[in-house]
C-alpha cells in the first residue's frame, strides 16, 4: 500500500439469503396487485351486466293521461298489465280500544282486549279525477276516525255466533250473553257493538269495516272514481294483523245488511294450543 493514501475495507454486502426473500417478498406484492386489479374489472363487468339488465326490464314510457306532450309517465311494458295509482292511509286517527273473546263450537278464549289499529287502501285506475286525487285523504281520514270512533271502548259482540247465545234487553237496555261452558255475561246496551259477524276476530273485523267503508262513500262513487280494489287491515298487535280486499262492483255478500262476512264455518275448527292473543 502507497505511502499517504488511507485504505478502508469496503463494506460487506447483504447476505444471499436476505436479497432472495426481499425479491420474493416484492414478487409476491406483484401477485397482490394483479388479483386484485383482476377481480376490480370483474366486479365491474358484473355490475355493468346488471345495470343492462335492468335497462331492458324497465317500464316503458308514453304520453299520461293529462298531458300528452309528457315523455316521463310510466306505461306497461309487460302484456295484460297496466298502471295504476293507489292510495294507503293509516294514521294515529284510526285506532279504537275493544274488549272481546273468539268462540266457537267446544272453545271460548278468555274476555280480553286490544288496542287495534285500521288502515285502508284504496286502488284505483291509470287515470285520476278531474281533482287530481283517487280520493281525498281528508275524505279518508274524516270517514274512517268515525267508524273507529263508534267502535272506540266497546265489547265487541259477534252478533251472528253460532256458539253464543245472544238476548237483548230493549227495556233494560242490556245485552246477555251465555257461553257453551256455562259463562254468563250482562252487559249494559251503551258498552256492546254488536256487528254483523260470526267471529270477533280481526279478519272478520277487517270485512265488517270494509262494508262500512264502502258504504261511506258509496259503491257508485267508488266505481265512478275508478276504485277497482278497496282493501281495508285491522291490526290488534304490531305484526299482527289481518286484511280484507274486494271490488267494490262485487255484488254484496249473502249474510244480511251487506256484510261480506258469510254464515259460520260447518268445519269444526282444531282446537287452538293458546290464546291468540
Amino acid at each position: 500500500m502507497s505511502a499517504g493514501r488511507a485504505w478502508w475495507p469496503l463494506p460487506a454486502g447483504p447476505p444471499r439469503g436476505a436479497v432472495l426473500a426481499a425479491a420474493a417478498f416484492a414478487c409476491t406484492l406483484v401477485v397482490v396487485a394483479a388479483a386484485a386489479a383482476s377481480a376490480r374489472r370483474r366486479r365491474r363487468r358484473s355490475a355493468a351486466a346488471a345495470l343492462t339488465t335492468r335497462a331492458t326490464s324497465t317500464t316503458t314510457t308514453s304520453a299520461c293521461p293529462s298531458c300528452a306532450s309528457c315523455a316521463d309517465w310510466p306505461a306497461a311494458s309487460v302484456a295484460g298489465s297496466r298502471s295504476r295509482y293507489e292510495v294507503f292511509v293509516a294514521v294515529d286517527r284510526f285506532k279504537f280500544t275493544a274488549s272481546h273473546f273468539i268462540a266457537f263450537r267446544g272453545y271460548r278464549e278468555r274476555l280480553h282486549g286490544h288496542n287495534y289499529s285500521v288502515s285502508l287502501r284504496l286502488v284505483g285506475g291509470d287515470a285520476l279525477g278531474a281533482d287530481g286525487y283517487v280520493v281525498d285523504f281528508g275524505e279518508i281520514k274524516t270517514v274512517v276516525a268515525a267508524i273507529c270512533r263508534e267502535l272506540n271502548e266497546h265489547f265487541i259482540l259477534p252478533a251472528r255466533s253460532d256458539a253464543l247465545r245472544t238476548t237483548h234487553d230493549a227495556v233494560g237496555k242490556s245485552w246477555t250473553i251465555e257461553c257453551e261452558d256455562g259463562s254468563r255475561f250482562v252487559l249494559p246496551e251503551s258498552d256492546v257493538a254488536a256487528l254483523p259477524i260470526v267471529h270477533s276476530s280481526a279478519e272478520e273485523i277487517a270485512a265488517h269495516l270494509w262494508t262500512r267503508v264502502v258504504d261511506a262513500f258509496s259503491r257508485e262513487r267508488l266505481l265512478a272514481r275508478g276504485i277497482s280494489e278497496v282493501e281495508v287491515t285491522v291490526a290488534e298487535a304490531p305484526n299482527q294483523q289481518a286484511s280484507f280486499r274486494r271490488s267494490p262492483a262485487l255484488p254484496r255478500a249473502a249474510g244480511g245488511e251487506g256484510s261480506p262476512v258469510g254464515a259460520p264455518c260447518l268445519t269444526p275448527p282444531a282446537l287452538p294450543t293458546e290464546e291468540r292473543s
